[in-house]
């Protein structure tokens, strides 16, 4: 195999100069090659029933015959052959068009979900390359049926499905959020389309009129995200007895989609959510999850599959281990997985996110939420840089600024910039009183400010929380947060793909332990302790550093 891999390497590299270097070309010669060495050329066209596909095979034959000349050197593909070439070689990556691959240990992860066997009828909307349908139907006799928009996958699609003997014919080029899909009368789906596309208005109202209009999603769909018109596309028009949807996180975690996810609860319909490492993907490095719809649940299960996977190269790869305990976790209440009632979930918004349900629950009798300890909740001031260069400061002032950068490892800076004023917009972004300030993106960063002379003005990506000292001790709070416990706890709720914030409303609900006023003053002290140490060890190393920077002066 890897002396194949090697030689279509070495081909191309030597073709360079004689042929452009699009994957899509290369695919078709190579196809040509693999056929010319039982057949001759119009025998191949007269196999071939789409005049697209007809059309595509001769001006490759005609413009690029010496490039299948060469591949001719190359023997017999197996089935199994081409889709490790189209997986691992980067000359089938199509660059022009961004044509999105379904890596293979996802496809085979999906098969197991699907359990597919002989006879069933298989969907994938967006099929792309056919890289899923070859898969799934790998030694398996089973109807094949796929939507795709973009022209040149469609044709390598049917041209790597002939290739394996397959029946093309349910292979259709078109839109999949227009297609008709209910004539397909799959039992099986697979979908892996665009993350996060938003589609035109005018799309979005045809295909809204035609497909839901009546249905009890028609007034919950957004415009924002096709990947929900593609989901119930498939739960609403067809006979189907499972879906495998590929999905980023947004979808399944964002406030405006929780009645989409409450009314497919609701009619039973989803069976797991399978959050999966980053990096499987080619085309994106945002970590997915995996969507499974069947009939008549009253229950999820929440599967975390992010640590597993192996690196290779540039890229993770699920192994078959890997998926064995994928599958064996579903459904079990174990390290990996966690089966929820519809209740659990509806408390939590209908958050879709295995670590909303798995992080274990703190190990304490009496617990109270953030919001029952504060007695507000503020968003610092979104300042441009280029308007806080305006308003700062190099002499002294009333006013400061406290920014990210201010603080590290829950120490502020003694010396915070001073800015000219607080413009009269921006007053209710100033602390007031002494505040406990929490970092809104992840990796969460907890400090507190004892407000005394200056004004401070704090800034967008930070909250800062007046506490109600009646409550509880605002050390203990501090130190609480600071710790592995209460960091686990705001990693619980921390939402996004590239970059992961949380949002004041999951702020709120941050559990915090009930404990005496005596426990929570003693761990004050201990805390107190700590900081200091803490400060004078980062003073130490601050002034090494200053003098490993000026050791050159020292003759």
């Amino acid at each position: 195999m890897e002396n194949k891999i090697n030689d279509l390497i070495r081909v191309v590299g030597e073709a360079r100069g004689d042929v452009k270097q699009e994957s899509y070309l290369q695919f078709i010669a190579l196809y040509i090659s693999q056929k010319l060495q039982k057949m001759g050329f119009e025998e191949i066209l007269t196999n071939i029933g789409d005049e697209k596909v007809k059309r595509a095979l001769k001006d490759v034959y005609e413009e690029n015959f010496n490039l299948i000349e060469e591949f001719k050197q190359i023997s017999k593909l197996s089935d199994k052959e081409w889709l490790e070439i189209i997986e691992q070689i980067s000359i089938f990556d199509n660059r022009e068009n961004t044509i999105q691959k379904t890596p293979i240990s996802i496809i085979k992860l999906a098969e197991s979900l699907l359990d597919i066997r002989n006879k069933d009828s298989i969907l994938d909307i967006c099929s792309g390359l056919g890289i899923t349908l070859a898969q799934l139907s790998m030694d398996k006799d089973i109807a094949l049926m796929g939507v795709e928009i973009n022209p040149q996958a469609y044709i390598q699609s049917k041209l790597l499905l002939n290739i394996m003997n397959k029946d093309t014919s349910n292979i259709i080029l078109g839109n999949a959020l227009k297609t008709d899909i209910s004539v397909f009368g799959a039992n099986k789906v697979f979908i892996n389309g665009p993350l996060g596309l938003r589609v035109s208005k005018y799309i979005y109202d045809e295909v809204l009129n035609k497909k839901f209009n009546g249905t009890a999603y028609e007034e919950l769909i957004p415009n924002y995200d096709s990947t929900w018109l593609f989901v119930l596309d498939a739960v609403l028009h067809l006979n189907f007895e499972k879906v495998v949807v590929v999905m980023n996180e947004a979808p399944l975690v964002n406030n405006r989609d929780a009645l989409i996810r409450k009314q497919l609860m609701k009619d039973g319909l989803i069976e797991a959510i399978i959050d999966l490492p980053e990096g499987l993907l080619d085309y994106s490095g945002i970590p997915v999850s995996l969507l499974v719809l069947s009939k008549n649940n009253s229950n999820v299960s929440f599967v975390d599959a992010t640590k597993l996977g192996t690196k290779k190269r540039h890229k993770t790869v699920l192994r078959d281990d890997d998926i064995e305990k994928i599958i064996k976790a579903i459904g079990v209440d174990g390290q990996l997985s966690k089966t929820c009632k519809f209740e659990v979930i509806e408390n939590e918004d209908f958050i879709l996110s295995s670590k909303r349900y798995l992080i274990a629950d703190l190990p304490y009798e009496n617990t109270v939420q953030l919001k029952d300890v504060v007695k507000t909740i503020n968003r610092g001031a979104m300042i441009s840089n280029k308007n806080l260069k305006e308003i700062e400061s190099e002499t002294p002032t009333p006013y400061q600024y406290l920014a990210l950068n201010n603080f590290t490892n829950g120490i502020v800076d003694k010396k915070l910039p001073f800015i000219k004023k607080v413009d009269p917009s921006l007053e209710k972004h100033v602390i007031k009183n002494d505040s406990l300030i929490i970092s809104k993106m992840s990796p969460f960063k907890v400090t507190s400010i004892e407000q005394k002379e200056k004004q401070i003005l704090v800034n967008g990506n930070l909250y800062f929380l007046e506490i109600d000292k009646n409550k509880i001790n605002p050390k203990y709070l501090e130190a609480y947060l600071q710790s592995e416990l209460g960091m686990r706890e705001l990693q619980k709720y921390e939402k996004g793909t590239v970059m992961k914030t949380i949002s004041i409303r999951d702020l709120e609900k941050i559990i915090i332990p009930v404990l005496t006023e005596e426990e929570q003053n003693k761990i004050e002290k201990v805390y107190d302790l700590l900081k200091r140490e803490q400060e004078v060890t980062l003073e130490r190393i601050k002034r090494i550093e200053e003098e490993k920077n000026n050791i050159m002066e020292v003759r």
